[in-house]
């Protein structure tokens, strides 16, 4: 996923300065008219205009064996929010750009929360290591995304198999030395979190704090949550290494786009 930062931002900042613009009057023969500058064009000026910046939403959501359709709240007011989350303030609002939709989980070197290393996206099942796996492909194979903003539908099908990345080199497990299987060092799958993943979204859709924002993703067939996966690393010859521990089973949205910030709670005047 390539696209123009440049033309994206002078887009956004463009929908907002007409937002937030209001004219400039002087008084003319005891009339109070809009001034114009020395071109003869209308003057503005922006009380209020939002500050605009680059920024990112993360949403993330759990499923349960058997699922077909998750719902992913937006706004920071909304409960629970998970902690690696990052959700919209109810004042600002978010023009997307672009859009990742990855499997999640946890990492650790023992089960259970106290053991947990880190979080990863996941742009693929990765069925090479197990059969274990099978039951989260659905996800890319047959998940619709949808987006709905105060019940007009502005995203009805958005196909999840366009969001798969199979790298060429994946994660792959230690084997011991022996006479029948030669040593295989762990390695761990390649990415670009620069572009892996993530499609641009043209025409850009804004989320707002002041609108009801509705997000989901639906499969045909459930989702089986794997957890608690044993991985091992690389050690010594004679098999050695360290034990992991992968879980997935949550499912994560991941935007990036532009953040005005103190645009939502102007809306009403807007319009």
């Amino acid at each position: 996923m390539r696209h123009n930062l440049r033309t994206t931002f002078d887009t956004v900042l463009h929908q907002y300065m007409t937002a937030f613009r209001k004219p400039v009057s002087t008084m003319v023969d005891g009339r109070r008219v809009q001034a114009k500058d020395s071109m003869g064009k209308p003057k503005f000026h922006y009380p209020n205009m939002p500050r605009i910046t680059r920024s990112s939403l993360v949403l993330i959501q759990t499923f349960t064996s058997g699922n077909t359709s998750l719902n992913f709240p937006v706004l920071t007011t909304q409960t629970p929010l998970g902690a690696t989350e990052i959700r919209l303030n109810l004042n600002d609002e978010f023009v997307i750009s672009e859009m990742g939709l990855y499997l999640y989980g946890a990492v650790g070197t023992t089960t259970g929360p106290a053991g947990t290393l880190s979080n990863l996206f996941w742009t693929y099942s990765p069925m090479q290591l197990s059969n274990t796996f099978v039951g989260i492909q659905p996800f890319y194979d047959s998940g619709q995304f949808t987006l709905t903003i105060d019940q007009i539908q502005y995203i009805r099908a958005w196909d999840t198999n366009q969001h798969e990345i199979i790298p060429r080199t994946q994660h792959g497990q230690y084997q011991a030395a022996t006479a029948a299987i030669a040593q295989v060092n762990a390695t761990l799958s390649s990415r670009n979190t620069n572009e892996d993943g993530f499609v641009e979204m043209t025409p850009t859709i804004t989320l707002s704090g002041a609108r009801t924002n509705v997000l989901s993703i639906a499969w045909p067939n459930g989702l089986t949550p794997v957890s608690n996966y044993e991985f091992f690393t690389g050690g010594a010859d004679d098999g050695a290494g360290t034990t992991l521990f992968f879980s997935i089973n949550q499912a994560a949205i991941f935007f990036r786009g532009y953040l005005a910030q103190n645009a939502a709670k102007f809306q009403g005047s807007q319009e």
